[in-house]
C-alpha cells in the first residue's frame, strides 16, 4: 500500500521556470538504480533481530506484532518503518483485527493481503503481508497551518479552495504542489468540480480519488484525495510560461530562431551545473555505500543515526544539485559523463548489496 504522503518534497527548490526534474528520463535511471539497490540491501540485510517493542517510539500507538523477530528501520516520533517475520496468515489477520480495534478505520483500504487507514487523531498506518513477513508503517499526521493561495497568474486559473488550511510542498511562479486540509472527500469532489467548470476539462482522466485534466492555455492540473481530510493540489503551466493565458495566436518562430535555440540547447562540452548534479550524485551514492557497509557490519551501532543524517544531507544537496540543472536534454559529451559516472555508481551499489 502506498504511503499517502510519500511524495512529500524533501526540500524548498528555487523559484524558476524550467522543466521540473522529475520530468526528465535521466533523473527516473538515476533514482530507479539507487531505489533497487537499497530494496536489495533491505531484503538481503540483516534478519530475525530481536525487536524489543517497548523501545519504539510510537508504541503506544499500535499493538504489539505477533512476533518479535524481524528488522526495524525507522524509529522516530514522526514516522515507524519495521518489518516483522515469521507471521502466518492467521496471525496477520488477528493483528489487523486489533489495529482496527485500535481505531485504524478512517478512509480505511483494504487489499487481500495489505491495509490501510488513520486513526482519529490522523495517525496513518499502512500494513502489507507477504509470504510470513508483516511490513508496518505509521506516520504521524502531518502539520497544516494557514497559507495564501498562489497570486501568480497560474494560481489564479483555478479557484481557491475553501480551506486556507494547508502546507505547500514547492511554489514557482509557473507550478506549484500544495496539501489542502480541512476537505472531506464530499469538499475535495465539489473541487474538482469547479475546476472542471474553470476550464480544467480537456485530457481528462478521473477516478474516485483522483482528477487530472488540461485548460485549453495548456496548463495541466492534478487533484487527489489523500485522506484524512487532506487533499492534493498540483498545476503547472506549460513549458516556458508561467501561466497566462495567451492573448493571440502563438509566434512561430523563424528558421534561424528554431537554428539558435537547438545551437543553444546542443552545446558541446560539460554544462558546470550538469556536472555538478551528477558529481553530487555519486557523492550521495557514495555515502549510502558508506552508510549500508557499516550497518552490514553492525546493526545496532548508535553512530548509524549521526551517519543516517549526513546521508540525507547528501540527497538533499544532490536534489538540490539536479533542481539548479536547467537543461532536460544532454549533449554527447555529457551522456558520455553519465555513462562514466552511472558506470562506477553500478559497480559501488552491487558491491555493497553483495558483498
Amino acid at each position: 500500500m502506498k504511503n499517502k504522503f510519500a511524495d512529500q518534497a524533501p526540500f524548498a527548490p528555487k523559484e524558476k521556470t524550467a522543466r521540473p526534474i522529475t520530468k526528465r528520463w535521466w533523473f527516473y535511471v538515476l533514482i530507479a538504480v539507487v531505489v533497487i539497490a537499497a530494496i536489495n540491501a533491505i531484503t538481503g540485510g540483516k534478519k530475525n533481530d530481536k525487536i524489543n517493542w517497548d523501545n519504539v517510539e510510537l508504541h503506544q500507538r499500535l499493538p504489539v506484532p505477533p512476533s518479535n523477530k524481524g528488522s526495524l528501520y525507522t524509529n522516530t516520533a514522526e514516522e515507524l518503518s519495521v518489518h516483522i517475520d515469521k507471521v502466518s496468515d492467521d496471525r496477520y489477520t488477528a493483528y489487523l483485527s486489533e489495529c482496527i480495534a485500535k481505531g485504524f478505520t478512517v478512509d480505511a483500504d483494504k487489499g487481500t493481503s495489505d491495509y490501510s487507514a488513520y486513526d482519529a487523531e490522523g495517525y496513518f498506518l499502512s500494513l502489507s503481508h507477504i509470504g510470513e513477513r508483516l511490513s508496518i508503517s505509521l506516520e504521524a499526521p502531518m502539520a497544516i497551518n494557514s497559507i495564501s493561495w498562489p497570486a501568480s497568474a497560474l494560481g489564479q486559473q483555478v479557484p481557491a479552495p475553501k480551506s486556507n488550511m494547508g502546507k505547500f510542498n514547492y511554489e514557482y511562479e509557473n507550478h506549484f504542489s500544495v496539501y489542502i486540509g480541512d476537505t472531506s472527500k464530499a469538499a475535495f469532489d465539489q473541487y474538482v468540480t469547479d475546476c472542471a467548470a474553470a476550464g480544467f476539462h480537456a485530457n481528462y482522466d478521473k477516478g474516485d480519488t483522483y482528477y487530472r485534466a488540461d485548460n485549453a492555455a495548456g496548463s495541466h492540473i492534478s487533484l487527489t484525495y489523500k485522506g484524512n481530510n487532506v487533499m492534493l493540489v498540483e498545476l503547472e503551466a506549460p513549458k516556458g510560461t508561467s501561466g497566462t493565458a495567451p492573448d493571440s495566436e502563438p509566434v512561430t518562430p523563424t528558421p534561424d530562431e528554431s537554428d539558435k535555440s537547438d545551437q543553444q540547447e546542443n552545446t558541446s562540452g560539460l554544462r558546470s551545473d550538469f556536472k555538478a548534479a551528477m558529481d553530487s550524485y555519486e557523492a550521495f551514492v557514495d555515502e549510502y555505500v558508506a552508510f549500508m557497509e557499516k550497518y552490514n557490519n553492525n546493526p545496532s551501532d548508535i553512530g548509524l543515526i549521526a551517519d543516517y543524517a549526513s546521508y540525507m544531507r547528501k540527497y538533499a544537496d544532490f536534489a538540490k544539485k539536479f533542481e539548479q540543472w536547467e537543461n532536460e536534454d544532454l549533449n554527447d559529451d555529457e551522456l558520455a559523463y553519465y555513462i562514466e559516472v552511472q558506470t562506477r555508481v553500478n559497480q559501488k551499489l552491487l558491491d555493497v548489496t553483495y558483498n
